[in-house]
């Protein structure tokens, strides 16, 4: 029976049908005071001193009637037993709605209701349906315990909502259901429990949203969904004990976002992409953000660059370039990676379409230049984001040029590169001279002859000790180029820069095996620093350079 008018509730009176505890919340209400039942906890089972009806608790929080209203303070209960079902369809209830302790037999139904207040804390309820409700001030469900869904999807909170402490089991339906819903101030969840999934999906969210120390189980389906959820402070995500099931970031956006590595070691299968944050107030340990990052950037089975892209824009806008580099740079490696594996992919499913091998082959054969570009480009320019690391290269192969060069020089297997000098009279005598042994008379060549007749017996073969070599016809090396190693190697692996070493001398082939080798090696080094050079041109301009 609906209860409306106080004389109902006088006829239930007659028949002696009020229990002692409606008899007080009845007079309480009255005079705007709360009504404390029994010890004022929990009740085991219902009784004359904690049994309130739930329609003469649905006449009281509507404000009674004309002949018999209720004060503005409203309802305020603690420790009754509330049999039968609250039905608060479409009404709209006076002063606070405060239910402390108290047991509810059956779902409370709170569809489009309109409140100032509405206070379970510490309650049992079977479950709630506020979907649509109009709350001017906060909802309290602290260290309430539900045994069904709660929802405030679409619905409008002008205060807070508090969970914290709250175990919240959806049973097979969702645990706290607050998709589309806004909320002026702060969400609470601190040290909850929750069984089935905590949706704020397409939620706005004025104040902070805190998870800090909760435990979510999504029953193999999500645990959080936040998707496109907006929360115009902080978003507080620490000290997670548990997280069994889907976390869903897409699209979300946080003010501040503050988090801890542990937290989100516990989300095995999580989605941050579309996740935008303005401040990070977290770690910025660059292992513990790129984990993070490959856990949440996949969509679908798809990679997606935008977690990457977002958390350097932060790095970046907050001063921290090192940081905002090597995120990028990581970006870059994984992305082309899941680019090569996703072609392989791809040709296997063809080959398992067509029956034919030939696809699969295609595909692995290919993949392997494109591996080995990525490389390149990954240890010489960082993806662009590094260009100075391609100096470190020239400087290694500036390194290998000149040893090799001091040492094919030591050698004596070196010569003047030009035509006319090696034809000369002068080259010819330090060249071809023999000793009485047989052997050459000059073990370098190159060095007697740039240096003119006086030399010192290390440079001659075949000779009394104290004696001097037939003078040459003439001297004119002493004005030719003078090597340097230093200079010959950075004309042979630098090209855009001619210091006159690669243009004056070259190792010979036919005057020992040192010359040999080090005329092939110098192709290799000649090619390898144009190549080396044309990247890192291409990275300093920005060819190759990514957007940040």
């Amino acid at each position: 029976m609906l209860i409306t008018t106080i004389s109902q509730i006088d006829a239930i009176r007659k028949d002696g049908g009020l229990t002692t505890a409606e008899e007080q919340l009845l007079e309480n209400c009255r005079d705007g005071e709360p009504t404390f039942l029994g010890d004022g906890n929990l009740p085991d089972a219902p009784n004359d001193s904690v049994e309130i009806r739930a329609d003469i608790l649905r006449y009281l929080m509507l404000g009674g009637c004309a002949d018999w209203p209720v004060h503005e303070r409203g309802t305020e209960l603690r420790g009754a037993w509330i049999s039968g079902q609250l039905d608060l369809w479409f009404a709209k209830t006076r002063g606070r709605n405060g239910f402390f302790s108290c047991v509810f037999e059956h779902k409370i139904e709170a569809l489009q209701m309109e409140a100032d207040v509405l206070n379970l804390g510490g309650s049992v309820f079977p479950g709630l349906n506020g979907q649509g409700a109009k709350i001017t001030g906060g909802v309290s469900l602290r260290n309430a315990n539900t045994t069904g869904e709660v929802a405030f999807a679409s619905a409008e909170i002008g205060g807070q909502l508090s969970c914290a402490g709250a175990t919240l089991d959806g049973g097979r339906r969702d645990a706290l259901n607050a998709q589309g819903a806004k909320i002026t101030g702060d969400v609470i969840l601190l040290n909850s429990m929750t069984t089935g999934e905590v949706s704020f999906s397409g939620a706005e969210i004025g104040g902070q949203l805190s998870f800090t120390g909760v435990s979510l189980d999504g029953k193999d389906g999500y645990a959080l969904n936040v998707q496109r959820l907006v929360v115009k402070d902080s978003f507080f995500w620490c000290d997670i004990k548990r997280v069994a099931g889907r976390a869903n970031f897409e699209a979300a956006h946080a003010a501040d976002l503050v988090d801890d590595a542990p937290s989100w070691d516990k989300v095995e299968r999580l989605r941050l992409v579309g996740f935008t944050y303005d401040t990070l107030v977290g770690p910025y340990d660059l292992a513990m953000r790129k984990a993070w990052l490959a856990k949440g950037a996949r969509l679908l089975g798809d990679f997606h660059p935008q977690p990457y892209q977002q958390l350097a824009k932060f790095f970046r806008d907050s001063g921290h370039r090192f940081e905002a580099r090597e995120i990028l740079v990581e970006k870059e490696f994984r992305q082309k990676r899941e680019t090569r594996h996703g072609r392989l992919r791809h040709a296997i499913r063809l080959r398992k379409q067509t029956g034919s091998d030939r696809a699969e082959i295609s595909a692995r054969f290919f993949n392997d230049p494109h591996w080995f570009g990525d490389r390149i480009s990954l240890y010489l320019t960082g993806y662009g984001y590094k260009p100075w690391r391609s100096l470190i290269a020239l400087l290694v192969l500036f390194g290998l040029a000149a040893i090799g060069a001091k040492l094919v020089w030591e050698q004596g297997d070196f010569a003047p590169n030009s035509d006319i000098l090696l034809t000369s009279p002068s080259w010819q005598y330090y060249a071809n001279a023999t000793g009485s042994n047989g052997k050459d008379l000059f073990q370098n060549p190159a060095r007697c002859w740039a240096r003119g007749p006086d030399q010192t017996m290390a440079d001659r073969n075949g000779l009394p000790s104290g004696t001097n070599p037939p003078p040459a016809p003439d001297h004119p090396g002493r004005d030719y180029e003078t090597f340097s190693s230093l200079y010959y190697g950075i004309d042979l692996v630098v090209p855009i820069i001619n210091l006159g070493q690669t243009d004056a001398w070259a190792p010979s082939t036919t005057r020992g095996p040192a010359g040999v080798w080090f005329f092939y090696l110098s192709k290799v080094l000649i090619a390898l620093g144009w190549i080396i050079t044309a990247i890192a041109a291409a990275a300093v301009t920005g060819i190759i350079r990514k957007d940040e």
